[in-house]
């Protein structure tokens, strides 16, 4: 989702897989986009109650994965604990999420806490940063603005991933840590980028 739209209530997948997302409970369009020559419209979301839903589809809900890599553009407006992207399971455990907490990313597969990652940077307040979090098959990895944070933590365990809606902007098994910041950007790729 490049998040380029600037109007409407969808954000278009450019994959070719149609895993369009719908905006719920508005998050503004706003041309204060990250600093990437192709971006023209990025999504502020308002840390309330708005959020992205992406339907279920084969391509977002294979049994399992070896590899991932979740990326995308990120300012930050507040603090405490952010959703970015959640498409965890909690009762039959699998899937994966990343937060923003206190400033730090946090990224989480299985829902297992023996995966659980949280980068030693912090992020500031109203500043762009681009982050990718990677999972090769064997570790978890976390890169802001390019440069790998110190911090990595090994995993040997496939995602498991089922067929349910992907949660952009929120913790959609409690409804909770609505994001607070500005996106532009967002890629998810059943593969190690990075």
């Amino acid at each position: 989702l490049n998040l380029d739209e600037g109007s409407g209530n969808i954000a278009y997948d450019q994959s070719g897989n149609g895993n369009n997302g719908t905006l719920i409970n508005n998050p503004t369009w706003t041309t204060e986009t990250a600093p990437i020559t192709w971006s023209i419209n990025a999504l502020k979301f308002d840390g309330i109650d708005d959020y992205i839903a992406v339907a279920p589809s084969p391509s977002l809900s294979p049994p399992s994965i070896n590899k991932l890599t979740i990326e995308f553009w990120i300012k930050i407006n507040g603090s405490g604990v952010m959703r970015v992207v959640d498409d965890t399971q909690i009762i039959a455990g699998g899937g994966y999420f990343i937060n923003i907490f206190d400033g730090k990313v946090h990224i989480g597969l299985n829902n297992d806490a023996s995966s659980y990652l949280i980068s030693n940077t912090i992020l500031e307040i109203n500043q762009w940063y681009h982050i990718a979090a990677v999972y090769d098959g064997t570790i978890i990895k976390i890169f802001i603005n390019g440069v790998q944070d110190p911090i990595t933590k090994l995993y040997n365990n496939p995602i498991y991933v089922y067929s349910k809606i992907l949660h952009i902007g929120k913790n959609h098994q409690i409804n909770s840590n609505y994001l607070n910041a500005t996106l532009d950007d967002l890629k998810i790729s059943y593969s190690a980028l990075y």
